[in-house]
């Protein structure tokens, strides 16, 4: 019999759980809103203690970051300096160890490119790069080399488009790609959330261009052989499409980057598994990482 597994989502608007043994067996499924760290755990703890967690192998966790992610770290489970506030210093794998199952954490980008190479946009080849795009800007990888921390792709300081000049709304750089790209930095640009605007809104010319420079540099710097575009502003409508324009336009003549990888159509890709990619690669990520300890009941 199939083991059950539980993924938690953890997002900087919203906490989505799951329990499912992949995305053809999906069990229960919830959510619940990212407030203060307290009330929003334990909501989550309240979600698995309803479903039951002996039936559980154990849970992963997608976790938004930056987060240590280090075994044995005397922050383990610990999110590091996070623009959300109030969720610095939080101890999420501490909030679930109630529960009493097995626990994995990773951020939530390595967690959805797992799950993108497996069921996914990315299946097929060897390293897949996942770029989130929503409340903040992620890029994480699967197949490839990981060292103490994740890639930060989304505090890069890129070159600035010719007709722009919005400070950004990153506390940290202003104008870095999270600061000049993501959900709130199109919010605080336009007056309006990136899913009211229209396709021709010269927003996303802007959007495009800024993302581009982080699929390259996932390109460039991680040798990824896909890059698959997700979360809630990089699922918009035709964004993936206007991003592949402005990678072609960024890279120029050095196609040697995309030649073997089967071109451009290729090598940028949406998210396969949509808006459960996260969620599904918390799963993903405790069956590749926890050691087998019991088999599901009956």
């Amino acid at each position: 019999m199939s083991r059950l597994w539980g993924g938690i989502d953890a997002g900087g608007t919203g906490f989505k759980c799951l329990i499912a043994t992949g995305p053809d067996q999906i069990v229960a499924e919830s959510a619940v809103p990212t407030t203060s760290p307290e009330e929003t755990l334990a909501a989550v703890r309240s979600v698995f203690e309803r479903c039951g967690p002996s039936r559980l192998a154990g849970i992963g966790v997608a976790c938004f970051g930056p987060v240590d992610v280090r075994e044995g770290s005397p922050g383990h489970g610990r999110i590091l300096t996070t623009p959300k506030p109030g969720w610095s210093g939080v101890d999420v794998l501490g909030a679930l160890r109630p529960l009493g199952v097995p626990l994995v954490i990773d951020t939530d980008v390595n967690a959805a490119a797992r799950a993108e190479r497996v069921w996914g946009a990315g299946r097929g080849v060897t390293v897949v790069a996942y770029l989130t795009v929503g409340t903040g800007i992620g890029l994480g990888f699967a197949g490839g080399p990981q060292g103490l921390m994740h890639a930060e792709a989304g505090h890069i300081l890129p070159r600035r488009h010719p007709q722009d000049d919005f400070a950004g709304v990153c506390p940290f750089h202003g104008d870095c790609i999270e600061g000049l790209a993501s959900g709130p930095a199109m919010r605080a640009r336009w007056g309006a959330p990136a899913e009211t605007l229209e396709a021709s809104h010269r927003a996303w010319e802007i959007e495009s261009w800024y993302l581009a420079q982080a699929v390259a540099s996932a390109l460039l710097v991680g040798a990824a052989d896909r890059v698959v575009i997700g979360g809630g502003v990089g699922t918009s409508p035709g964004l993936v499409e206007r991003v592949r324009r402005d990678v072609a336009r960024l890279i120029g003549d050095y196609r040697a980057v995309l030649e073997p990888r089967g071109g451009l159509d290729v090598v940028v890709a949406s998210a396969g598994l949509g808006r459960r990619a996260g969620v599904l690669g918390a799963i993903r990520t405790a069956q590749e990482v926890l050691p087998p300890m019991r088999a599901t009941p009956a």
